[in-house]
């Protein structure tokens, strides 16, 4: 009876972790670029956490505040996009590393283009929420290949 408690709470962590695992994937791969796609400011309010930094691939540094402020005006010109993830980490239940690479088919003022580029977010747990505290984004790549989708 006393391995029993053990055993109970190992299943009950391993399926909280699981399902925390599919929150951070859809919360990356759908509705991070959903936001951007429709230009939806609330959406991506609820993702990022007030003190979120973007940090591009020049070394600029944007802020939460300054992110929400230009989307507005932005304009997806994006076809096709996709973000594999290739490294999802849960630590102590309440931070989270999510990163990969992005891909973008489309058409804007310069004519049709291809995108690749790599990016890591760090995430945490407030309140029961994921919230994105820092997102880097490096090695962008405007080559076309056979693998672009």
């Amino acid at each position: 009876m006393r391995f029993l408690l053990p055993l109970i709470l190992l299943a009950a962590s391993t399926e909280s972790r699981a399902d925390d695992q599919e929150t951070l994937r859809h919360l990356k791969e759908v509705l991070w670029p959903q936001a951007y796609r429709t230009a939806d400011a609330d959406l991506l309010d609820s993702i990022l956490h007030d003190s979120f930094v973007l940090i591009d691939a020049s070394g600029q540094w944007t802020p939460k505040e300054a992110e929400l402020a230009q989307l507005p005006d932005f304009v997806w010109t994006n076809d096709t996009f996709h973000y594999d993830i290739r490294r999802l980490n849960i630590y102590h239940s309440n931070t989270a590393i999510v990163a990969g690479e992005g891909r973008a088919t489309g058409t804007n003022s310069n004519g049709p283009y291809c995108l690749r580029y790599q990016s890591s977010n760090v995430l945490i747990r407030e309140d029961g929420e994921w919230k994105a505290v820092l997102s880097h984004v490096s090695g962008v790549n405007m080559a076309c290949d056979a693998d672009t989708p």
